[in-house]
């Protein structure tokens, strides 16, 4: 086939100069947008990094896990009240598909090197067990020295193993040579580090512990060259962490089943990455017309590829007169329909993968303009007819902010204050400007976020909004399926996500958790500012549309289409694929028995 269609090129060039056009363009299209080189987040949506959900193990202490291929490995401690115990679970069904007992030593840890299983324990006598994939007992690795304190986590490389200890003050990360046989501190930690993983000669450690904005925090050691880095996690606790071709993984409970979801670390965008998530979407848009014949003009915003988003397979029905840009970067699909009658429908359909993150942030940088690219300056801190800020509420509020010098201390001090003055409540239409949201007291999502963004940018921090539909549950998306929150400009870590917080006085963990962090559920659809739309003129140049939050329709001749509802429907895309089933031992015959 190839050479046929080399021939045909070669004889009629000009006929198949726009196929190859088109090929090219479309293998452009399907590249994530966002930058030539390829990011660690990139890397966890192209390569076949799946979740493993599998039901809770009830009896016993789940420790740890390792992955093969096919198989995960979990260790379960004390399991039925006798012995340690690994199960052996296919990581494409989730399905047990065996147990076996490996005494009982105090088993802390398990991993894997590709070939064996490597089993840590507390005990002198038996170090470190190896085992093989089919649960049979290899050797024994021995410590010429005291075992001190609770052991945690274990990376294995060919003359090396890695582990912790913690005596009931401080973590250790110790060496142990398989050599010699002996241990040696390389470093030492506050508090007790709850698992680790090796990947690619980094030691990657996990901790859960208390701090000024979240409790989950990885530990990155590299030796060559040696250096050490704090960077978060994302809001999930990692009862174990593994390695597996070039991947790095963790274990947690989710709604009381376990799960294995894969996690990148990127280093140079200061944020990790984790839990990806594949689901086909359809919304659909339903207008009512008129009476009588009547015109619609409607804008719906599209889908993009982003840093935590790929889009593939977009569609629209029917299909748009034409597509726009707004200033924000946003792509806007065009709907003219001259005779409209009843009610009208518009369907969307696109597959998406979104992923969670959490965004680290320097806690020393200092606030001064000159760390804020003139641009995002001069676009998200500028007053918009939503963010009124000449308006007496919000005047009134500079003078009772503190005058914060670190960046960081700004933002928590804009988020206490949206937590501890606006209840939860619903929107008004008619007061859908920061001054008026602020002196209502209360506001939903939407509400609440104008004035986050506004009492933000009268503190000098670049701000926006971000629009998007609730993708991973749908039944929970009662009334309008449109969820919104903040994004802020930090120095050094671009935007970061912020929700306004639960309303309850701005102390409470989850408020200090929500900034820099990003769920996966969300399919985003817009960012900017919310404003009046036009659509007489070119809107990137105009008041900025917000058709998708069904709001009413401009038409000509003073009449209007109202949209009576937006709704979401999801499928998660699962890779259909059975686990393997073990090999069974092949028998001998009756013949050889009797020899």
């Amino acid at each position: 086939m190839g050479n046929m269609f080399k021939r045909s090129v070669m004889s009629d060039p000009a006929r198949y100069r726009h196929t190859l056009l088109a090929i090219l363009v479309g293998l452009s299209l399907l590249a994530p947008q966002g930058g030539a080189a390829e990011t660690a987040i990139d890397t966890l949506f192209s390569m076949e990094k799946r979740t493993t959900r599998f039901d809770a193990i009830e009896s016993g202490d789940v420790m740890d896990f390792a992955l093969d291929d096919d198989f995960a490995y979990v260790l379960v401690r004390q399991f039925n009240m006798i012995t340690d115990a690994v199960f052996k679970v296919g990581r494409y069904d989730g399905r047990i598909q065996r147990i076996w007992g490996i005494g009982s030593f105090g088993s802390s840890a398990i991993e894997s090197d590709g070939k064996l299983l490597y089993v840590l324990g507390e005990k002198k006598d038996y170090f470190i067990r190896i085992f093989s994939f089919s649960g049979n007992w290899v050797r024994t690795l021995k410590l010429k020295g005291e075992v001190v304190g609770t052991l945690r986590g274990l990376g294995v490389s060919d003359r090396e193993i890695f582990y912790t200890q913690f005596d009931g003050r401080k973590s250790e990360l110790c060496i142990y040579d398989r050599r010699s046989e002996t241990a040696k501190v390389v470093y030492t930690f506050n508090n007790s580090i709850d698992s680790l993983c090796l990947s690619s000669g980094r030691v990657i450690m996990y901790q859960n512990h208390f701090d000024a904005y979240a409790s989950h925090w990885l530990f990155l050691v590299d030796f060559n060259p040696q250096r050490y880095r704090v960077m978060r996690f994302v809001n999930d606790r990692a009862i174990g962490m593994s390695s597996m071709g070039g991947g790095t993984y963790y274990l947690s409970r989710n709604q009381g089943r376990l799960q294995i979801s894969p996690y990148t670390v990127n280093e140079d965008e200061h944020t990790v990455a984790a839990k990806p998530i594949h689901r086909k979407v359809t919304i659909t848009y339903s207008a009512r017309g008129f009476q009588s014949p009547g015109k619609l003009r409607l804008w719906i915003p599209c889908p993009q590829d982003s840093r935590l988003q790929r889009i593939r397979g977009l569609s629209l029905v029917p299909e748009p007169r034409g597509y726009a840009a707004d200033r924000y970067g946003n792509k806007w699909a065009y709907f003219l329909n001259e005779q409209l009658i009843g009610r009208n429908t518009i369907e969307m359909r696109f597959e998406v993968r979104t992923a969670e993150a959490a965004c680290t942030m320097n806690k020393h940088v200092q606030y001064t303009r000159r760390r804020i690219p003139a641009e995002i300056a001069k676009l998200y801190t500028r007053p918009t007819p939503r963010n009124d800020l000449k308006s007496p509420e919000l005047r009134g509020i500079l003078n009772n902010m503190p005058r914060e010098y670190l960046y960081i201390s700004r933002l928590l001090g804009v988020q206490r204050y949206i937590a501890r003055n606006l209840a939860r409540g619903e929107d008004d239409d008619r007061c859908l400007t920061a001054g008026c949201i602020l002196r209502r007291g209360k506001g939903a999502d939407r509400g609440r976020s104008i004035a986050l963004s506004a009492v933000a940018r009268l503190y000098g921090i670049p701000s926006r909004i971000v629009g998007a539909f609730w993708i991973a549950d749908t039944k929970r998306n009662q009334g309008s399926p449109v969820r919104y929150w903040n994004q802020w400009f930090f120095p050094e870590s671009g935007w970061i996500d912020v929700d306004t917080g639960e309303g309850r006085g701005g102390e409470d963990v989850s408020g200090r958790e929500s900034l820099g962090y990003h769920e996966n559920g969300y399919c985003t659809m817009f960012s900017g500012d919310l404003g009046d739309p036009d659509y007489r003129e070119g809107f990137a140049d105009k008041a900025w549309c917000y058709a998708v939050q069904g709001e009413s329709i401009a038409a000509t001749k003073g009449k209007k289409a109202v949209i009576e509802g937006i709704s979401v429907r999801s499928d998660e895309v699962v890779i259909e694929r059975k686990s393997p089933a073990p090999k069974r031992p092949r028998r001998r015959s009756r013949r050889k028995r009797k020899k």
